[in-house]
């Protein structure tokens, strides 16, 4: 399963698709719809561990993505107004992954990947049974637009591979 974007109307979309063989020829099928993509350059270049503060600290796979997730926002310009994350009419909610304009969940366009709620969760339901994972693993941070530290990927692995 991959990402493919579709632009109708001068607006870009981005949905998780699959390939699979019919008669002899590939046939690509829509798994699900992931929202309208909102691209954001990013206007920062902030240093993870000194912006989350968790240097030294115990925390959990889950709560190491809302860290990281706050980051790429920081760094895409958007700013913290009580618990949510604002910039223009795009209002992020890191930890519950919700990422609206108006009503409607959206993807933000980061480091030429979507962050969105379907691309984090399926970062936060991953479950490794080999070290072979760990490609896929990281295809899946790559995929949301989160440039992850090497130190914390290796975390993050270690723990998914416990589970």
């Amino acid at each position: 399963m991959f990402i493919r974007t579709k632009k109708v109307n001068n607006n870009v979309y981005a949905y998780f698709v699959k390939n699979k063989w019919v008669d002899g020829k590939t046939s690509q099928t829509t798994v699900k719809y992931i929202g309208r993509v909102f691209p954001f350059k990013k206007t920062k270049n902030i240093d993870f561990m000194k912006f989350s503060g968790l240097e030294g600290k115990r925390v959990t796979n889950k709560e190491l993505l809302q860290h990281l997730t706050e980051w790429e926002l920081h760094n895409h310009g958007f700013v913290k107004e009580e618990k949510l994350w604002k910039k223009k009419e795009v209002v992020a909610n890191a930890k519950t992954f919700s990422f609206l304009k108006g009503k409607k969940e959206v993807a933000l366009g980061f480091n030429d990947g979507f962050l969105s709620k379907a691309t984090l969760q399926r970062i936060s339901r991953f479950t490794a049974s080999s070290a072979e994972d760990g490609y896929k693993y990281a295809k899946y941070f790559v995929e949301a637009g989160i440039e992850v530290p090497q130190e914390v990927f290796v975390h993050m692995f270690k723990n998914v591979k416990r589970r």
